[in-house]
């Protein structure tokens, strides 16, 4: 048996450091210990009600239809570049 997909999207909840949920995709290495995965709509409308985007994956450009699908590009600290490969998984670049 190998090993479980990460989800494409995923929640952490409010806690020591992090002040409100936040909402990440499912592959980013700032999701905290425990990630809740959902769905694209849930992703979506967790934004839509308050739920901060993470500032490291910003999964708000693609779950909101920004310009910026193939994830961060402008090489700033501590971001992780993602590409969109064939059949919509995300993985980092």
């Amino acid at each position: 048996m190998g090993r479980a997909r990460a989800p494409d999207w995923g929640l952490s909840e409010a806690g020591i450091g992090v002040p409100s949920t936040e909402v990440h995709r499912g592959d980013c290495w700032a999701q905290g210990r425990s990630l809740v995965a959902v769905s694209a709509e849930r992703a979506r409308a967790e934004l839509a009600d308050g739920a901060q985007p993470c500032g490291v994956c910003r999964p708000d450009r693609v779950l909101k239809g920004g310009d910026d699908v193939a994830g961060r590009q402008d090489g700033a600290p501590g971001e992780v570049a993602h590409t969109l490969a064939p059949g919509g998984e995300i993985g980092a670049a």
